[in-house]
């Protein structure tokens, strides 16, 4: 499923920018942990105070931007390297030599 919903800025800035660097990144969320409950930096909604609403709008907006994970996915090369160790474990698991106990 695509999500075609577009981030719309305002004369404030974008919604959940709170250092109104043009990203909405994780360092606007250590801005409205400083802000919660003392300045309107990290208002969202723009009702001039700095709440759980505000964080909620950040949320939803730093999804959009960069993705549910976070815009991260690994590269080819790591998921190769992964099967490859997973292999290597299964063989030696496959080759071990039976113990015997010699009486």
């Amino acid at each position: 499923m695509i999500d075609l919903r577009v981030i719309t800025a305002t004369a404030e800035g974008l919604p959940g920018d709170f250092n109104l660097d043009d990203i909405i990144s994780t360092s606007d969320l250590q801005v409205w942990e400083s802000a919660f409950d003392s300045t309107d930096l990290g208002d969202a909604d723009f009702d001039g105070n700095t709440d759980g609403i505000d964080v909620l709008i950040y949320q939803e907006n730093f999804q959009l931007v960069n993705g549910a994970l976070g815009g991260t996915v690994p590269e080819p090369a790591t998921i190769s390297f992964v099967t490859f160790l997973f292999g290597v474990f299964l063989a030696g698991q496959r080759s071990a030599p039976a113990r015997t106990t010699a009486y």
